[in-house]
Formats: structure tokens, C-alpha cells, sequence
């Protein structure tokens, strides 16, 4: 009863974590979507909106490639991910204010 007992809690767990990761990928994407809206729509330089579209369908492929990825790994590829989006939110900003 016992083993039963702990397995039944770690795949709670397991699918906790996987939700959590699951969620914040989906945030992820959405952001993304965001910036690229913005980006159509802005007053950018062609070389401008190349490099931020370079840098979006990189962000992308490491999203989408993280569901093959141990989930060890998942969570500092998603921080990774985080950290460009937080780059290119920033840049687009600096952009719009020239």
C-alpha cells in the first residue's frame, strides 16, 4: 500500500511539473507572437526587422524543441528563451523611441 501510496504522489508530481512547464512555454510563445505583431507593424529599418526576425525564429526553434529535451534541461532553456524575449522587448522600445 505503501508503494502505491508514493507512486500515485510522484506522478502527481511529475504532472505538476509538466503543467508548469507546459504553461509557461505557452506564455512563451504568446510573447513572442506579441513581438512579432509589433514588428510588422513598426516603422523599423529592413536590417532592424531582419535581425528580429532572426532572433524570433531562433526563440521559436528552442521552444519547439524542448518537448524532446530532458526536463532537467527544459526549465534553462525556457529561462534561456525568457532572457532573448526580454532582449528583443527592449530593443523594440529603444527602437520606437527614435
Amino acid at each position: 500500500m505503501k508503494k502505491l501510496i508514493k507512486w500515485f504522489v510522484f506522478g502527481i508530481t511529475v504532472l505538476s511539473f509538466g503543467y508548469l512547464l507546459y504553461s509557461r512555454r505557452k506564455q512563451l510563445k504568446e510573447r513572442v507572437r506579441f513581438i512579432e505583431e509589433k514588428v510588422k507593424q513598426s516603422n523599423f529599418t529592413k536590417d532592424v526587422k531582419m535581425r528580429i526576425e532572426d532572433t524570433i525564429n531562433s526563440i521559436k526553434k528552442l521552444i519547439d524543441k524542448n518537448n524532446a529535451i530532458d526536463k532537467n534541461l527544459d526549465d534553462d532553456i525556457l529561462n534561456i528563451v525568457e532572457e532573448k524575449i526580454r532582449k528583443l522587448e527592449e530593443l523594440i522600445k529603444q527602437e520606437e523611441r527614435r
